[in-house]
């Protein structure tokens, strides 16, 4: 479906692509990976032709469409959010219009007279099999089953586009772009600002997908669901797995060992044939044997050293002395917002060494409740207590907002180290989160804003604490940095409470797990996998709950239905009050509202009333009719009741 042929890219003296070349096909769900800055997203503006390769070039199946996202996603701030979906279907529309169109000139006498209608006919069949396969009947139904399951409600469909978060924003751009279902969907971190139930709605919608898919992602979780092919990009070359991004790690390491073994098996052939060479180049009785043996060195095809992983950067925390037993205690809390209950009369205890998860669909109040916990914000009312010689650290992404612009990177993380800490200790704390070589010499003021986030980061991390307060630490974060964040956390002595929609990282880090939701606060023990069995185990009750209760209810109506026929037959068969039957009680009901029709037909034609009197007797003759069809129907209802 897409084919890349040799493509190569330079940003000036520096090569971000060198003839990379690979080809996509249908049901192909392909990760695109590699370090950042190693030019995946340079390679998905120029496979969309929003950027030109200096050689190569990119191939389209003809007739396949190809569709878009970067990690920026655009609506049209002035539509609503259910107009911004209709768009996409301005095509359907149009060919609608265009097939209604030929109906009237179809039906028009000179078609038939001036010779046309068969053309007309022809074209009105090819155009009709479109509309029909376009079905332009479910649109909606797709619409709404496309918002719902990236997190809209029904509520959010009237809304200005512009008046949602750009994290909702976010979702709005995918959701577009799922409608349109081109052939070849590419998705640039497609899971930012997605919850966990969106996500896993987003995965299966891709499993489901017909055509083919290339996207970058940092959420190994997603990768290993979605993915059955994995391309690495690494000093601007690829290389294909034909598997997940679990099969594409083995598979790379393995891949590094053999090259590796390889290349100093040959390394100690050349060294043993250099030495031959060297012993005896001067010997003219071997000169034959020399030349020869320079010969094969020369036709010999190199293995390379194997580009290797860069040193394990091991993220290390500043620890300071042991907090109480008891860490937070918070009894009564509520939070609204604008008279929107956020948070209601939630209790809860964080004793030293819990690791916990705090869990919810967006929207559910798991900030707020990590704000007030952290006292960044204060309760409506409630009381939040911390215990003895607490030392607590909070992270969020607004904090960002408070770096100083003039300070370089490693100046701003020094501010918040303890003093002793020398260069070095900053240098390995920055290098695990992405800020390598002269990168922490670079000022605050023109760095982006997932950059400033990382500092944050790494100031909350330089920080002495007991107890880390982590809202979506993993932002901003490629998969080995998140892997060092995570070998830190899992030697972390302290006390943790995190927020994050990576799963496997949750799968690693949480002990306990604490859901945000409608009911309030849950505590459930035990892993987020347990967790996950515990909600999936509760969710297959429900729904049979839910199933037995349909069944049960529609037991009943066919048992009801059952006896009103019985009661209906036996008030057919005999004279009942008002010396009526049954049979002949519809019959004339029937009859009375056939003529009321026949006289709204009259009543709404505009010359009933040139002739006033006329007009006057057919009302007066509909209010009789109505007023006796409402007497017998009410009669009716007794008999069959």
């Amino acid at each position: 479906m897409l084919t890349v042929s040799g493509v190569e890219k330079h940003f000036g003296a520096r090569t971000v692509l060198s003839g990379v070349s690979f080809a996509l096909r249908a049901h192909n769900r392909a990760a695109l990976v590699g370090r950042n800055g190693s030019g995946k997203t340079t390679l998905m503006k120029i496979l969309c032709g929003r950027m030109a390769p200096d050689a190569g070039r990119v191939s389209l199946l003809s007739g396949m469409r190809l569709g878009y996202l970067e990690q920026e996603g655009h609506v049209d701030p002035n539509l609503t959010l259910y107009e911004e979906m209709r768009s996409t279907f301005a095509g359907v529309d149009a060919l609608e219009a265009e097939v209604r169109e030929l109906e009237r000139r179809m039906g028009e006498p000179e078609a038939s007279a001036d010779g046309t209608l068969d053309d007309l006919m022809s074209r009105y069949s090819r155009l009709q099999d479109r509309l029909l396969h376009a079905q332009p009947e479910m649109i909606d139904a797709r619409i709404g089953t496309i918002l719902r399951g990236l997190g809209f409600v029904d509520a959010d469909f009237a809304k200005l586009c512009g008046h949602f978060s750009g994290g909702w924003q976010m979702r709005a751009a995918l959701a577009r772009l799922l409608l349109d279902l081109p052939d070849v969907l590419l998705l640039d971190e497609p899971t930012n600002h997605l919850d966990v139930e969106a996500t896993e709605w987003l995965e299966q919608f891709l499993l489901d997908f017909g055509g083919s898919t290339l996207l970058v992602s940092h959420d190994r979780a997603f990768l290993d669901k979605v993915c059955n092919r994995t391309l690495e990009l690494s000093d601007g070359t690829m290389e294909d797995y034909a598997g997940n991004y679990s099969y594409y790690e083995a598979e790379s390491a393995r891949r590094f060992e053999l090259q590796l073994a390889a290349y100093r098996s040959q390394q100690k052939k050349l060294e043993q044939d250099m030495k031959f060479v060297e012993r005896f180049r001067y010997k003219a009785s071997l000169a034959s044997r020399v030349q020869s043996r320079l010969k094969l060195i020369g036709k010999r095809d190199l293995v390379d050293l194997p580009q290797g992983e860069e040193r394990s950067i091991q993220l290390t925390f500043v620890p300071s002395l042991d907090s109480g037993r008891e860490v937070l205690l918070a009894k009564g809390l509520n939070k609204a917002y604008s008279g929107r209950p956020v948070l209601t009369n939630v209790a809860c205890k964080i004793e030293r060494g819990q690791r916990i998860a705090l869990v919810g669909p967006n929207g559910a109040g798991k900030s707020t409740l990590l704000r007030l916990l952290c006292g960044q914000e204060a309760p409506d009312s409630g009381k939040v207590t911390t215990g003895y010689r607490l030392g607590l650290v909070y992270f969020a992404q607004h904090q960002a907002e408070a770096l100083m612009l003039e300070r370089t990177v490693i100046e701003e993380v020094a501010a918040s180290a303890p003093a002793g800490t020398t260069p070095g200790q900053l240098r390995n704390l920055l290098g695990g989160l992405l800020f390598t070589g002269d990168q922490v010499f670079k000022k605050i003021e023109v760095l982006s804003g997932g950059e400033r986030s990382r500092v944050a980061l790494a100031r909350c991390l330089a920080t002495p604490s007991n107890f880390l307060a982590l809202d979506e630490p993993t932002n901003h974060l490629d998969i080995d940095a998140r892997e060092n964040l995570l070998d830190a956390l899992e030697q972390y002595p302290g006390t943790l409470l995190v927020i994050s929609h990576d799963r496997y990282f949750l799968e690693r880090i949480a002990q306990q797990v604490w859901e945000v939701g409608p009911s309030g606060l849950r505590c459930f023990d035990g892993g987020y996998a347990e967790y996950r069995r515990v909600k999936a185990a509760e969710r297959q009750e429900a729904d049979r709950q839910a199933e037995a209760a349909a069944q049960a209810k529609l037991k009943q109506q066919k048992a009801q239905s059952a006896q009103f026929r019985d009661i209906a037959k036996q008030a057919r068969s005999a004279p009942v009050k008002h010396h009526w039957t049954l049979d002949a009680l519809e019959k004339k009901i029937f009859a009375l509202e056939g003529d009321m029709e026949k006289l709204s037909v009259q009543l709404g034609d505009p010359e009933t009333y040139k002739d006033a009197g006329q007009a006057q007797k057919l009302q007066a003759r509909f209010d009789t009719l109505q007023t006796e069809c409402q007497h017998l129907t009410s009669i009716w209802e007794e008999m069959v009741s």
